[in-house]
């Protein structure tokens, strides 16, 4: 029987409860068949002065990251900070998505694919509940964008695409994160620290999951838990809109 209480919280809220691990099997390359869609850890992109950095990955979802310090940031700004410098964004994330192949010359500009964010090293910061968190509390300082605009924390198939970023030699997010000897990876958000964690292949794979989970909850993405999924379906299911018939799925 699944417990009813739990002690944990999620960054941003001061409400505890029961954690829940959501597992990802083999995200890599879900959406460009490609852990690194270009072939390439480190691109070079259009920005609003001139070339840029940035690490193109596809993992969970497809992400464009680059490093704060290219667009005279620290990757500890606060929600507000950070919505300044997201105009910034709007050109290389453009580049990004050709680049990737998700964009052609001549498309909409999307404002939703590629995730896109800055990633920096650790430095004392301070959360949007005034939280106090020190550089030694985690090992990479991200900041990403949502709808042009500043993410309050940092969605969850982002964080996965992080985490992959962080454990592959020559990102952005490799330059500067803190490696640890277990893999996890503690990254510094708006909200608070949420920490991704791998998990060892399995040999079974479990059925896809269409839910997705509050910022905070931890992420493994090597594989995924069976047990996990069939909650999430369960969820799915109790939350059914009766008069449609179509399940919303919980974010």
């Amino acid at each position: 029987m699944a417990p009813e209480e739990g002690t944990a919280v999620v960054p941003g809220t001061s409400a505890p409860g029961v954690p829940v691990l959501l597992g990802f099997q083999d995200p890599a390359g879900s959406t460009t068949g490609r852990a690194l869609p270009t072939g390439r850890a480190l691109d070079e992109l259009t920005g609003p002065d001139g070339l840029v950095e940035a690490s193109l990955v596809d993992a969970g979802a497809p992400a464009a990251l680059f490093e704060a310090k290219a667009f005279g940031l620290d990757g500890t700004e606060s929600l507000t900070a950070f919505a300044t410098a997201v105009p910034a964004l709007t050109l290389p994330r453009r580049q990004a998505a050709l680049a990737m192949g998700l964009a052609r010359e001549g498309d909409p500009v999307s404002h939703t694919i590629p995730k896109a964010g800055i990633v920096a090293r650790p430095a004392l910061c301070r959360t949007t509940q005034g939280i106090l968190v020190n550089q030694d509390e985690y090992d990479l300082a991200v900041r990403m964008v949502s709808m042009h605009a500043s993410h309050p924390a940092i969605g969850l198939t982002s964080a996965v695409a992080l985490a992959t970023a962080a454990t592959t030699p020559g990102t952005l997010a490799h330059r500067v994160a803190r490696q640890t000897a277990d893999g996890t990876l503690r990254l510094g958000t708006p909200a608070g620290v949420i920490t991704p964690k791998p998990s060892p292949p399995r040999t079974a794979r479990p059925p896809r999951c269409c839910c997705t989970a509050p910022p905070g909850v931890r992420a493994s993405w090597k594989a995924g838990s069976f047990a996990l999924t069939t909650y999430c379906h369960a969820l799915c299911r109790e939350s059914t809109d009766s008069s449609t018939g179509k399940r919303s799925p919980l974010t």
